[in-house]
């Protein structure tokens, strides 16, 4: 699909850019709040948003049940069905509450102003964790062929957010669910991306989340292990022979235990291990884990 129908569903569908969560659900000129039974509903597959606090919603559902829905949910009509564009979690709630009905706004829209909608709505709110942000700036830029430049005039945010955040989804898996739980904010992810070993990178994401680590100790650390990364790069290029498989898978695992680089050597029956620190509390921390107290 092309690029060409951007800005179309914010300025046909709302004649100027939203500024208000409710914006995007207020009625246009001509239009009337439809009651729709909630069974006839369906969430959108473009839906960015995937994680909702089971209290959060009990807590809306509370409120729904006592005051009804204050705000229509925006729909459009899918094969006899309305599928959801905005306002999944009030939907959700309102299932909760036990309402049959629910009020609605039933709008024509394509798959591209859909995701816009729901996008805006969910940034608006600060609704969506990193991942799920930047999950939704790559739906628009890998299915829907936008550039970052139009992502950003879409979500209305500076092109350097867009670009960072989709820099996120570069992250090891493991790292990444942390980040979607919200055990690590996003600025430790930004940290963590300057490490490309996938093992260390988890290694040290969970240490942040055991330590409580700050996002500036995480940078250093990181950068260290970068650097780490680095000599190391040069010192393979220069050895005589590749390591030994399971002298590897060793060095791996003393890497993963230890949380920082380590180097494991090894030729003609002998070697040497070298394990980087990078500050005098982290080598208190190293000790610690060799079993070492400052009492021995």
């Amino acid at each position: 699909m092309s690029a060409k129908p951007l800005g179309r569903g914010l300025d046909a569908l709302l004649g100027s850019r939203a500024t208000t969560p409710s914006t995007t659900t207020a009625p246009a000129p001509g239009e009337t709040v439809r009651r729709i039974p909630h069974e006839q509903i369906v969430p959108c597959p473009l839906q960015p948003r995937k994680e909702f606090a089971e209290d959060s919603l009990q807590e809306l559902a509370d409120s729904i049940r006592s005051r009804g829905i204050m705000q229509p949910l925006l729909v459009r009509e899918r094969e006899g069905r309305f599928e959801l564009i905005a306002g999944e979690r009030r939907w959700r709630a309102a299932k909760l509450a036990g309402l049959a009905e629910v009020p609605v706004l039933v709008r024509s829209v394509s798959d591209v102003e859909a995701l816009e909608f729901a996008l805006i709505e969910n940034l608006q709110r600060a609704d969506l964790n990193p991942i799920e942000e930047a999950e939704g700036y790559a739906n628009l830029q890998n299915r829907f062929k936008l550039t970052q430049e139009e992502i950003s005039r879409v979500v209305g945010k500076p092109r350097a957010t867009v670009a960072n955040a989709l820099r996120l989804l570069d992250l090891d898996p493991t790292v990444k669910a942390f980040v979607s739980k919200g055990q690590l904010s996003a600025g430790h992810a930004k940290a963590l991306l300057s490490i490309k070993d996938a093992a260390l990178q988890r290694a040290l994401a969970e240490r942040t989340i055991r330590q409580g680590l700050s996002v500036r100790q995480v940078e250093d650390v990181a950068a260290g292990v970068a650097r780490g990364d680095a000599r190391t790069g040069r010192q393979k290029k220069a050895a005589q022979r590749p390591t030994d498989a399971d002298i590897k898978e060793l060095q791996s695992r003393l890497r993963r235990r230890f949380a920082t680089q380590v180097n494991l050597k090894y030729s003609g029956g002998k070697g040497r291990i070298e394990v980087e620190f990078y500050s005098l509390d982290d080598l208190n921390r190293l000790a610690a884990l060799m079993g070492i107290d400052e009492e021995s």
